[in-house]
């Protein structure tokens, strides 16, 4: 995880437009979305108004939804796959 528990004292955050002005987000955690290859396509990221720090119990959730989101882009893609084939399948059969 990417924690910033208060934004404004994390040089990573401090000159983000979000940070010094509207909404003004005083708390970031966020966790990468890594496909199968071990690139990082995205991420899951959770933001609050006030500075906080993550219970292990929340942080833990937010690893169950961060691996169940790449099951299902993982589904997502080998579904697409699966129909491709058989789309090429069909023409075949049907070309003949």
């Amino acid at each position: 995880m990417i924690p910033a528990p208060n934004t404004l004292k994390d040089e990573r955050f401090i000159n983000n437009p979000l940070v010094i002005s509207e909404p003004k987000i005083r708390f970031y955690g966020g966790f990468p979305l890594i496909n199968n290859q071990g690139f990082a396509i995205g991420s899951l990221c959770v933001m609050d108004f006030m500075p906080r720090n993550l219970a292990l119990a929340q942080t833990e959730s937010l690893k169950l939804i961060n691996h169940q989101i790449m099951r299902q882009l993982n589904t997502r893609r080998h579904l697409s796959s699966i129909n491709q084939a058989v789309d090429y399948c069909f023409k075949s059969l049907t070309a003949s």
